[in-house]
């Protein structure tokens, strides 16, 4: 095997009281403000697999049904609330029924 390398002790690190730049704080307040609001945001590569569809299928959904997009740090989040809210009424074999209302036309309705 290869030499490791060793982690090297705490104590040879210098606190040289540096603060993040100011453009990286705004971002991270704003962010923490979507956060708070919407109780949570959710990273888009996560989203997929907590509604249980495929990345294709979650694309379309994105642009059909209009969720809000939170950017931050130039990646996509959505909020907690809304997603839980759709996960609910969403049809579970993608099948829509004779005279039915369709799942976008509530999903518009509801969040307009």
């Amino acid at each position: 095997m290869g030499e490791q390398l060793a982690l090297p002790d705490l104590a040879d690190f210098i606190d040289d009281s540096k603060s993040l730049p100011g453009e990286v704080l705004e971002e991270l307040e704003a962010m923490q403000k979507d956060w708070d609001s919407e109780d949570g945001l959710i990273m888009n590569s996560a989203v997929p697999g907590i509604l249980q569809m495929s990345k294709q299928n979650w694309y379309k959904c994105r642009e059909n049904y209009g969720f809000v997009v939170y950017r931050h740090f130039e990646k996509d989040f959505f909020s907690r609330r809304e997603l839980e809210k759709f996960y609910k009424v969403r049809r579970q074999n993608g099948v829509q029924g004779r005279g039915r209302v369709s799942l976008k036309e509530v999903w518009r309705d509801a969040v307009s």
